[in-house]
C-alpha cells in the first residue's frame, strides 16, 4: 500500500462518530506475560525475541532493533502484559503510553498505519480500553474514542488492501473487536465476522495449510479464528460457518507440524511457537480430536514409537521469508528434538535473516555449497527478496511395510545450475529407533551433464574430480556430541544415545547456529556433515541414526 493512498485513507477516516461507550470486554488474542510487564515499567523492552534497555525514553522514542520488534511495540500486544499487573502504577503507565501513541502518530505519521498492524492496534484497545479510560479524564477519553473510529473507519476502507494471510485477518478481526467493545458498531457485528471468516475460508488452503508455509504462521492464523469464533460465541452472536470450516481443516495439518515438546517444526521463517500457545488455540477452537494429517501445507509427515520426523516435500513458497529447505528434515524423539533447522534469523539482524534462507542452514543436501533456490546476485531492491530460481519439480511418494516407513522425494532444484537432480529415501523402523537415509544426485541427460562438468571445472581443485555436495543435520544445542571412530554419539539431556554413521562420504561435525526467539543472541550448535564427490554424472551417500539404549561409555 502506498503512503499517498494511506494517507488520503487517515485523512478521510479522521472525518466520522466516534464510539462514546464501551459494552463489552472481548477477550485477547495474545496472553499476557506479568514478567514482560514489570520489565517494561522499568525499561526493559522484550518484544520479537529481542530486548533493548532504554530506562530513560518511553516507547515512541526507541529505535526500534527490527521491524518485527517495531510491529509488537506499535501493534500493542504489550497491553495484555499490564493488564496483568496489580497496583495503579502499571495503569497509569500504560495509559499514558496510549495517548502518548495517539499525540504522536494520529495523524498518520510514523510506520504503524498498515492494515494488520493497525487491526493488531485496535484489538489490543478494544481488549484492554479500561486500562485507557480508567482515571482518564472527560477530554482524555474523548481523544481515546476518537482514534478507536480512526482506526475503524480506516481498516473498514483498507483492509482489502492488507497482505493476503495474517495481516488481512487481523486488519479484519480488528473490526470483530470493536463490534464487541464499542457501541458504535454494534449493529455492524454480524457483517464484520462474516468478512472475516470469507478472508479465512479464503486463505486457509483444503489441506489446512496457508500460502507461506510457514508453521508458526499457521498456528497465528489459527488463534485468531480461534479467539474469534469464542468471543462471538461468549457475546451470544452466530460463529460463520466458514469460519468454523477453516479451524477444523487446520487442526490436524497443526498436529502434523509439530513435535513431542508441543512446538512446531521451523520451516519457512517460522519457529516453534510460544509454549502453550497452540495447546490453547486448539482447546479454544474445540478442535475435533482428529489424528495428525500425513501430508499438508507441502510437508510430509513420519511417525513411529516415540520418533516424529517432518520433511519438506515441496518448492518453497512465493514469498521473502522462504527457505531454501525442500527435502529437508526435522526429527524428534519423545520431548527432544534431535535434527533441527536453524530456524528464523531475521529477528537477529538483516544477514541473518539471510542466512536462515540457505538451504545450508537446514538438515538438508547441499550441492558446491549452494543453495536449492536461490536468489540472484542482481537482484534490486529492498530485501529480502523471493528466490526467483526454484525447484520446478518436486515429487513425493510413500510406502510402507511390516517393518516400518518408506518416503522417496526428489527435486530438481540443482538441475539448471549444477545439472543434477536430488533424490533423498528415507526410513523409520516401526519402532522407531531406526531412522536411515539415502541421498542421490544424478545427471538425467546429455544437456544436464554438459552443466554438471561446467560446474565441476570451476569448483574443482588440483586432484579433485566430480563435483562436492554435502548431506547436513543440524543439531538442537541441548545435545551432545561424541565423536567415535567412524560414527558420531548423540546424547541428549536424558542420556539416551543416538549412533549416526555413514557410508559413501566422510564424516565430520561443523559449527552450527539455532535462533531461538527467546534468546538474546543466536546460539551456537553442530552439525554433521557427510561430504562426498560426484563420480561421472552420479554421486550417493547413505547414513543411519540408530537409538541405542543408554549412554555409551568408553
Amino acid at each position: 500500500m502506498s503512503d499517498l493512498f494511506t494517507g488520503l485513507q487517515l485523512k478521510l477516516a479522521g472525518f466520522g462518530g466516534a464510539p462514546s461507550a464501551v459494552i463489552g470486554r472481548p477477550e485477547e488474542i495474545w496472553p499476557g506475560d506479568a514478567a514482560r510487564g514489570r520489565a517494561m515499567m522499568r525499561g526493559i523492552y522484550r518484544l520479537a525475541g529481542q530486548e533493548l534497555q532504554a530506562p530513560s525514553l518511553g516507547p515512541w522514542k526507541l529505535r526500534a532493533p527490527s521491524p518485527a520488534f517495531s510491529d509488537a511495540l506499535h501493534g500493542f500486544d504489550w497491553l495484555g502484559d499490564f493488564a496483568l499487573l496489580a497496583g495503579e502504577e502499571p495503569k497509569r503507565v500504560a495509559r499514558s503510553w496510549i495517548y502518548g501513541w495517539i499525540a504522536k502518530f494520529e495523524g498518520g505519521d510514523g510506520i504503524g498505519w498498515r492494515p494488520g498492524l493497525a487491526g493488531r492496534r485496535l484489538i489490543a484497545w478494544s481488549a484492554h480500553a479500561h486500562l485507557a479510560l480508567d482515571g482518564a479524564d472527560p477530554e482524555l477519553s474523548r481523544r481515546f474514542y476518537k482514534a478507536v473510529g480512526q482506526h475503524a473507519r480506516y481498516l473498514a476502507s483498507g483492509w482489502k488492501k492488507a497482505e493476503d494471510g495474517r495481516p488481512r485477518l487481523c486488519a479484519l478481526a480488528g473490526l470483530v473487536w470493536a463490534a464487541l467493545a464499542f457501541d458504535r458498531w454494534q449493529g455492524e457485528l454480524a457483517r464484520n465476522a462474516e468478512a472475516l471468516a470469507e478472508a479465512a475460508d479464503r486463505a486457509v488452503g483444503p489441506d489446512g495449510g496457508i500460502a507461506s508455509r510457514n508453521p508458526e504462521e499457521l498456528a497465528e492464523v489459527h488463534l485468531i479464528l480461534a479467539a474469534a469464533a469464542q468471543a462471538l460465541e461468549v457475546a451470544g452472536a452466530q460463529v460463520p460457518e466458514k469460519m468454523r470450516g477453516a479451524l477444523d481443516r487446520m487442526a490436524p495439518t497443526l498436529r502434523m507440524l509439530r513435535f513431542g515438546d508441543g512446538g512446531l517444526a521451523r520451516f519457512h521463517g517460522g519457529g516453534s511457537g510460544p509454549e502453550g500457545r497452540l495447546d490453547r488455540s486448539l482447546s479454544m477452537a474445540r478442535a475435533p480430536r482428529s489424528a495428525p494429517a500425513r501430508r499438508a501445507m507441502g510437508f510430509h509427515r513420519m511417525h513411529a514409537g516415540r520418533t516424529a520426523v517432518i520433511v519438506d516435500v515441496a518448492p518453497p513458497p512465493g514469498t521473502g521469508a522462504a527457505h531454501a529447505s525442500t527435502l529437508g528434515v526435522e526429527m524428534s524423539c519423545g520431548p527432544r528434538r534431535i535434527l533441527v533447522s536453524a530456524g528464523p534469523g531475521a529477528p537477529f539482524g538483516a544477514d541473518w535473516a539471510e542466512a536462515c534462507r540457505a538451504t545450508a542452514a537446514h538438515s538438508a543436501l547441499t550441492v558446491a555449497r549452494s543453495s536449492s533456490s536461490r536468489v540472484p546476485s542482481r537482484s534490486k531492491g529492498p530485501g529480502p527478496a523471493p528466490f526467483s530460481e526454484k525447484p520446478a519439480q518436486v515429487s513425493c511418494e510413500e510406502a510402507a511395510d511390516v517393518e516400518g516407513e518408506w518416503l522417496l522425494a526428489a527435486h530438481d532444484g540443482y538441475l539448471q545450475s549444477h545439472g543434477l537432480v536430488h533424490s533423498r529415501r528415507l526410513f523409520l523402523s516401526v519402532d522407531g529407533r531406526d531412522f536411515r537415509g539415502e541421498d542421490s544426485v544424478e545427471s538425467p541427460d546429455k544437456r544436464a551433464q554438459a552443466r554438471l562438468e561446467k560446474a565441476a571445472r570451476a569448483q574443482g581443485r588440483q586432484g579433485e574430480r566430480g563435483l562436492g555436495f554435502a548431506a547436513r543435520f543440524h543439531l538442537h544445542p541441548d545435545l551432545e556430541l561424541r565423536e567415535e571412530a567412524g560414527c558420531v554419539d548423540i546424547i541428549d539431556a536424558a542420556g539416551e544415545v543416538w549412533r549416526f554413521a555413514a557410508q559413501g562420504g566422510e564424516i565430520g561435525v561443523e559449527e552450527g547456529v539455532w535462533f531461538d526467539a527467546d534468546a538474546p543472541a543466536p546460539l551456537a550448535t553442530k552439525q554433521i556433515v557427510v561430504t562426498a564427490r560426484t563420480e561421472g554424472y552420479w554421486g550417493r551417500v547413505t547414513w543411519a541414526l540408530h537409538r541405542i539404549d543408554g549412554p555409551r561409555t568408553r
